[in-house]
């Protein structure tokens, strides 16, 4: 974190404090997508797939990547979009992770959101093994190290 001041005019911008340096080198970040996917009873489900990435090593050519699926803490919570150095840690070291913003996710509208509403522990599962379903059925994830 820094404290940036901007000229609003200008668009120019000058770090007040607590510059920093990225300790990773962003050739190792993970390039995400933003993925839709379609659940029980043809509901959408929003998801962030961040494929293996690395600059030093590919995966074998005859083997899908493994998957990690990720769900945020809730009900009503959501995954941001953001840099996230755990994750970076995985994709560069050969495994996928899915974030999944299952049914009952804040930033997708009501109706959205209230596919939770007393259905926790059911849409939540249903969704995040919808997208693990999905990786693997489009070739995106081996099955079996979902």
């Amino acid at each position: 974190y820094e404290v940036v001041e901007l000229d609003a005019c200008t668009g120019r911008s000058r770090v007040a404090a607590a510059g920093h340096t990225d300790p990773v080198d962003r050739a190792y970040y993970p390039e995400p997508q933003l993925r839709v996917f379609t659940g029980p009873d043809g509901r959408d489900i929003h998801a962030h797939v961040h494929p293996p990435h690395s600059p030093d090593h590919t995966g074998p050519s005859d083997e899908l990547p493994p998957y990690v699926v990720w769900a945020h803490g809730g009900p009503t919570s959501r995954v941001p979009l953001v840099l996230d150095l755990e994750i970076a840690y995985f994709t560069s070291r050969g495994i996928g992770v899915v974030e999944v913003n299952y049914g009952g996710s804040t930033g997708y509208g009501r109706e959205y959101r209230d596919r939770l509403r007393g259905n926790w522990g059911v849409v939540d599962v249903e969704d995040c093994a919808a997208v693990a379903r999905a990786l693997a059925d489009e070739g995106t994830a081996d099955r079996a190290r979902l």
